[in-house]
């Protein structure tokens, strides 16, 4: 299973949400406006946040968390949702457009059951143990 890359027009220019499976796990990367940019890192588990960096002067963790705490939830693993969105001079209006904008993305990929979960594929392979020889760091 690959990635699932969507993308939507806001105020213009383009709002990206890419999500990439790791077995039972989530890496999604929400990213657009002006600049993308790496602006706040959520990592969270089973809906909660257990880590958390943010930029000097970035509010991106709004998103950010948002979306790994739903996705963690509904995944029942880990999600790291990195985060960078950056409209130049955006008004309050348009803030709410783009967090709404993300928000109708997230809920696209919460509808999308071929995520959550560990690939059956992998464990028939593997097993459930990983692969031989494999160490978790």
């Amino acid at each position: 299973m690959g990635a699932l890359e969507l993308e939507r027009e806001v105020l213009g220019r383009p709002l990206r949400v890419s999500v990439l499976p790791c077995r039972a796990d989530l890496s999604v990367t929400i990213r657009g406006g002006d600049a993308p940019h790496v602006g706040s890192v959520t990592v969270a588990r089973n809906g909660k946040i257990v880590s958390k960096w943010v930029g000097q002067g970035h509010r991106d963790d709004v998103v950010g968390d948002r979306f790994a705490e739903a996705l963690s939830k509904k995944a029942g693993g880990t999600v790291c949702a990195t985060c960078g969105i950056h409209y130049e001079a955006a008004t309050r209006e348009q803030l709410a457009e783009i967090i709404a904008a993300c928000e109708e993305l997230l809920q696209i990929v919460l509808k999308r059951e071929d995520f959550y979960g560990v690939n059956p594929n992998f464990e028939q392979k593997h097993g459930a143990g990983g692969l031989p020889g494999q160490v978790d760091i």
